[in-house]
């Protein structure tokens, strides 16, 4: 019998291979059993480490750690919300991984988000928010997660104890509510009632600082801003607020005088947190120690104070890594960027990427050589400019799992055409090799109205970056480049603390400082909301 000649019906005389079950119960199964094993491999892990019960807690460390062990055991019918107030150096990281530990080490599901990637790699087994609640990156006050009731991200999330979320300040009001919203829906199947319980009644620990950068909102009033932070939703009035107060970094000084410069550093932070600062100047402005400023205003000086010796260092990834300098605008991000890598020793790699509108009236209206010139701070540049040794930073959840966030710092080791070889050098997962490929990326509406997408290498150069992308970052040496005052709440805040102490950051402002002529104290803008620290 020819080939031709086959019908379906001869090939019953064939023995063919049996058909996998690709069902959509048994990808279910599948898929939950991916997830279960990974919170396996957590309990494992955290039962190897030491009885949290007999870590060495400050006196709030260990009220906040007895109130949220103590609520695992609580009924679920009531609201069991924690949000924890801790400054940077308090010790929040340390908690939460504590936390974290208990409830593994009793075999049970504990799951550990951050609003920003930076944050998540800092807790064990953290992911970010957005990838865990499948939030929508367009969100409304009607929105709700993408999680299906009968999934296996709902399956997992019914099974979890303790769900710890850092940097929950930074959060809108919006996305708050629309987990909440999500967390009923999900637990409704557990117990009816839990469908009217604020997050199903799950034990949520929230941490954070309002004095920190608040919801990033485009073109928002100050008032529109405020009204979006968390403490303004309605299930906050069930939130109980345990504050860390103690500075863990003073403990860590190595002599008295260490630990009193230290002691003032931190009361310093927080009046300018605050925005109490006594001050002789005009209103909302801060003076600054004129040993942390920086003459003149040569880009180049401040470069070579916070990267010297930068080509004798250039393979020194902790050199790297351990430094930055901040400003608030992308614009100004670029120009450092650009000078640093100029100094940098290395052949230069140019990957140009591909620019297309959205829909065909976007194409006929913006032409591909406006699209290129087209730079915001969520995608990558048009001509991106790398050298290998070079620090980049990912502007995009790629792999969460395996340490691959949005703000995740690496060095670049080889280049292909379509692919990075970098190593991750920030978080838990530092050492990993990852690949990087080239992927599409859209810019969101709220961002720009031309809707347009730009397929190229997810990174951008790590030498400097925007004050808000620093938040969540300890670094032993900081750069604050002010050509222009900062212009929102908390901004000089989170640029001052990302050091331990004062001597690590050297500033440069918007005027020409000559410690030569200049007395009276230098004077820059400090904005604080300070209406966000009251409770709605």
């Amino acid at each position: 019998m020819s080939a031709n000649s086959l019908s379906i019906t001869s090939f019953s005389g064939f023995t063919l291979p049996p058909m996998p079950d690709i069902s959509v119960q048994t990808a279910h199964r599948r898929g939950l059993r991916t997830l279960i094993h990974e919170q396996d491999d957590l309990c494992a892990e955290a039962a190897l480490m030491p009885d949290p019960d007999s870590l060495s807690f400050n006196t709030h460390q260990k009220a906040a750690y007895d109130t949220i062990v103590e609520a695992l055991n609580a009924s679920q019918t009531s609201p069991r919300l924690y949000f924890v107030d801790g400054p940077g150096g308090t010790g929040k990281t340390f908690l939460f991984n504590a936390l974290l530990c208990k409830v593994r080490r009793q075999g049970n599901i504990a799951l550990a988000v951050a609003t920003s990637g930076i944050a998540a790699l800092l807790l064990d087994g953290g992911r970010t928010s957005h990838s865990q609640f499948k939030i929508p990156l367009e969100i409304d006050t009607l929105s709700m997660c993408s999680i299906s009731a009968n999934s296996q991200v709902a399956n997992l999330l019914r099974k979890t104890e303790l769900i710890i979320w850092d940097e929950a300040s930074m959060i809108s009001k919006d996305i708050f509510n629309a987990v909440s919203r999500s967390m009923q829906d999900i637990m409704k199947s557990v117990d009816p009632a839990l469908e009217n319980v604020a997050f199903g009644g799950k034990l949520f620990v929230f941490g954070g600082d309002f004095r920190q950068v608040l919801p990033v909102i485009p073109r928002a009033s100050r008032a529109q801003i405020v009204s979006q932070c968390i403490n303004r939703a309605p299930a906050w009035r069930d939130v109980i607020t345990l504050s860390l107060k103690a500075s863990m970094r003073i403990a860590q000084a190595s002599s008295p005088e260490e630990a009193a410069e230290l002691r003032h550093f931190a009361a310093f932070l927080l009046h300018v947190g605050s925005g109490v600062v006594p001050t002789t100047g005009e209103p909302d402005t801060l003076p600054i120690p004129q040993t942390m400023l920086i003459p003149g205003r040569n880009l180049l000086h401040l470069a070579s104070a916070i990267f010297p010796n930068l080509i004798a260092n250039a393979e020194n990834a902790d050199f790297l890594m351990c430094r930055a300098i901040l400003t608030p605008k992308n614009h100004d991000v670029n120009t450092i960027n650009n000078i640093l890598l100029n100094q940098f020793p290395g052949e230069a790699h140019e990957f140009k990427s591909i620019d297309e509108g959205n829909n065909e009236d976007d194409q006929l209206a913006y032409p591909i050589e406006f699209l290129n010139t087209i730079d915001p701070g969520s995608l990558p540049p048009h001509s991106l400019r790398l050298k290998k040794g070079c620090p980049i930073m990912l502007l995009r959840n790629l792999d969460p799992k395996n340490g691959l966030c949005n703000g995740t710092r690496l060095i670049c080791d080889s280049f292909q055409r379509f692919v990075i070889k970098a190593t991750i050098v920030t978080g838990s997962h530092a050492g990993k090799v990852a690949l990087i490929p080239k992927i599409k990326l859209n810019l969101s509406e709220t961002v720009s109205s031309i809707n347009f997408q730009r397929c190229q290498f997810p990174v951008r150069l790590a030498f400097a970056m925007t004050i808000n992308k620093s938040q969540g970052q300890t670094l032993d040496s900081v750069g604050l480049y002010l050509p222009s005052p900062v212009f929102g709440h908390g901004q000089l805040y989170v640029a001052l603390s990302r050091v331990c102490r004062p001597s690590a950051i050297k500033i440069m402002l918007d005027t020409s400082y000559d410690p030569n002529t200049v007395t009276s104290p230098v004077f820059t803008n400090n904005i604080v909301y300070k209406e966000v620290f009251r409770r709605n």
